[in-house]
């Protein structure tokens, strides 16, 4: 089957000089879906947010929980879509909201960017700086300092809690 970015996995390379590195492990469990990590938190408007243009707002509001730029009609996939060529059949995370039944993608530095937004399941707004939080595994009182616009980035860059807690893990085994 034909492989999408959002199927991608993250992978960790470690290495040592004198070559006693610890043998990968693979670490498997339930997985997670979005409604796991931010259900309960469903605010409409969050303190801590990124904002949509108006214009990727009133598009995205019409693409359902799960969706992308395919749910709209031909004439506003061309508007959005411009001179994008769609015979590679990919593109879903152009123009995408998310879904609470399927993991979440990768979180980027910023929420907003046109092809690769990350909208709230049920509201027209980004991911909050509470949700990515949620998503990486950060405690709910972990402090962050900065901007807003710092602090996606510090959560986009983040490795996940519970992959780093794994890697962690796999030295011990050593």
């Amino acid at each position: 089957p034909t492989r999408r970015s959002s199927d991608l996995l993250r992978v960790i390379i470690i290495g040592c000089l004198d070559g006693s590195v610890a043998k990968p492990i693979s670490v498997t469990g339930k997985r997670q879906v979005l409604r796991d990590a931010i259900y309960e938190i469903r605010e409409e408007f969050p303190k801590e947010c990124a904002r949509f243009t108006p214009k990727l707002a009133h598009y995205l509001s019409k693409v359902p929980s799960g969706g992308d730029w395919r749910n709209l009609c031909k004439e506003e996939q061309d508007i959005v879509l411009g001179r994008m060529d769609r015979t590679s059949g990919g593109h879903t995370s152009f123009l995408r909201r998310l879904s609470y039944e399927k993991p979440s993608p990768t979180l980027l530095t910023s929420p907003t960017q046109k092809a690769t937004p990350l909208c709230h399941p049920e509201y027209t707004r980004p991911l909050s700086i509470a949700e990515y939080q949620r998503i990486q595994g950060f405690p709910d009182n972990w402090k962050l300092s900065g901007s807003t616009t710092q602090k996606y980035r510090q959560l986009g860059n983040a490795v996940p809690v519970g992959l780093a807690q794994a890697i962690g893990m796999s030295f011990q085994k050593v």
